[in-house]
């Protein structure tokens, strides 16, 4: 059995009931007594209280309770020293990354990339009020212990383990967490993609036992697209390694959206947001605009789509009704296509004047 400050508490407790047991004999034959006045002479002796209460008349009464009491003064130091290394024990465990994760419907990274980015993380992912103060755990075997700035957000997990250590997913709690994101081991190297899909094996593998279905949501950082193979039949939503959080986080919080967030920041296929000025649109109810605006792309057969009213410096994607357009605005369009903006303007501000 291993020599550890665990057990050692434990062995030292159960010598201290043994002494107090082995008092209760003795006091209870020399002074003939019932077990009950026993059990509470044992207690005030080897806790040190000593009220008095019905102390030994007996020779070998007294000289059990002079023995047992030097020993349970001893004793009680014994226990409180074992139980203090055991409770620093575990904190040095808990430190260093050796106790199991203790959350449950959270959020559990491999491979942590830097402080930097995994605090920008877990505050995005807590500002959404449903998942204020969920817990993460952080899985990394170069590290030894949590950076500062990342103990200090609270609710944080750290396990140090092998990413392909059976141990290691184990010890993890993958089954009972909301999701599992999976940094690549090597930020500069794309041919960390390889392991990253081999982590993803291993964590299906854990997480759908018995052939559970699982609810857990899986998110991979993606080095490369020319990895795209290494991905295939993977139930893993891949994330551009240059969008990372701000698409983690749109995942979390609303999976559906989180594909046009992905395609719409990355510059790929898909609609490319742009920028205009309102001149002659200047005055005109935003909401009226959006409607027009709509109204116009499927006239001119041009894939347009109103995103949101840039104002004082500050995006509004759901202006407040009656937002009227001011003159230093800005219009933010999603654009599939190219577009003449002035004669777009021109027919928006025709249709206005026609109502």
């Amino acid at each position: 059995m291993a020599d550890t400050p665990g057990w050692r508490f434990v062995f030292a407790t159960l010598i201290f009931f043994l002494i107090s047991a082995v008092f209760c004999l003795g006091i209870k034959i020399a002074e003939s007594i019932d077990w009950q006045e026993a059990v509470w002479q044992a207690w005030q002796v080897m806790t040190t209280v000593g009220y008095g209460d019905n102390p030994a008349k007996t020779i070998p009464g007294r000289v059990i309770t002079i023995f047992t009491s030097l020993i349970g003064i001893a004793y009680l130091g014994v226990i409180f020293s074992t139980y203090f290394d055991y409770s620093q024990y575990r904190k040095w465990r808990k430190k260093h990354g050796m106790e199991r994760n203790p959350f449950e419907n959270g959020i559990v990274i491999f491979n942590c990339p830097n402080a930097e980015i995994i605090c920008r993380l877990v505050e995005e992912i807590r500002f959404i009020p449903e998942y204020k103060g969920m817990g993460v755990c952080l899985i990394d075997n170069e590290m030894d212990e949590l950076p500062t700035d990342v103990s200090a957000l609270g609710d944080i997990h750290f396990l140090k383990g092998s990413n392909l250590a059976e141990n290691t997913y184990e010890r993890a709690n993958l089954k009972n967490q909301h999701s599992v994101i999976i940094y690549p081991d090597n930020s500069t190297d794309p041919d960390s993609d390889g392991q990253t899909a081999t982590i993803i094996r291993l964590v299906l593998r854990h997480i759908n036992i018995a052939e559970e279905k699982s609810a857990v949501k899986i998110k991979h950082i993606q080095m490369s697209e020319q990895n795209n193979h290494l991905f295939e039949g993977l139930n893993s939503t891949p994330i551009p390694i240059d969008l990372e959080t701000l698409a983690i986080v749109q995942d979390i919080s609303d999976p559906g959206s989180s594909i046009f967030v992905r395609t719409l920041l990355s510059n790929q296929t898909g609609a490319n947001p742009k920028s205009v000025r309102p001149d002659v649109l200047t005055g005109m109810d935003y909401h009226d605009y959006a409607v027009k605006l709509m109204q116009v792309s499927r006239d001119l057969k041009l894939r347009l789509s109103p995103l949101a009213l840039i104002h004082n410096g500050t995006s509004q994607t759901c202006p407040a009704f009656g937002t009227i357009i001011q003159e230093d605005d800005h219009l933010l369009i999603a654009a599939k296509d190219n577009f003449n903006w002035s004669k777009i303007q021109q027919k928006i501000a025709a249709k206005k004047a026609s109502d």
